[in-house]
């Protein structure tokens, strides 16, 4: 048997700890238009046949994978 480097293991052989730094989640903003159409952070767009993203279940982005946060439409918000 040969010996094996293990840079995680104490040389007791129990695996020590790596610090862990939590992460926020990471999230895609899916924002509605007046037609139903949604624009998304990743940079595509999508259109359900009925409801909100809530009400199709829909949790993630289908493009990029983050967790979809639902931004409705402020017809009062002016680009800038």
């Amino acid at each position: 048997m040969t010996d094996r480097y293990c840079p995680t293991c104490d040389g007791t052989g129990k695996v020590e700890e790596l610090p862990f730094t939590p992460q926020p989640p990471s999230e895609c903003d899916w924002i509605v238009d007046t037609e139903g159409t949604y624009a998304t952070d990743c940079g595509h767009h999508f259109q359900f046949n009925d409801g909100t993203p809530a009400e199709n279940e829909a949790a993630f982005c289908l493009y990029c994978g983050k967790t979809l946060h639902y931004v409705a439409f402020d017809p009062h918000q002016e680009d800038t």
